[in-house]
């Protein structure tokens, strides 16, 4: 049996957009690229949770990979 070895980061997010923010642009300066990021996000609807969304949509369209 052939076994891949793969990376994958959860981030959990709901109204911590800053925490978000400098999480993923971390990531994107220092991460090998390999390692695929889930954003997992508890709520939508108010403020601070859809400025969560946008920003991991920002950097979906920046590093689509």
């Amino acid at each position: 049996m052939n076994i891949i070895n793969k990376t994958a980061i959860v981030i959990l997010a709901y109204t911590d957009f800053e925490s978000l923010e400098i999480s993923l642009s971390l990531h994107a300066k220092y991460n090998n690229h390999n390692a695929d990021i889930f954003i997992l996000q508890n709520g939508r609807g108010t403020y601070d949770t859809e400025r969560t969304y946008r920003i991991a949509k920002r950097y979906e369209n920046l590093y689509s990979k």
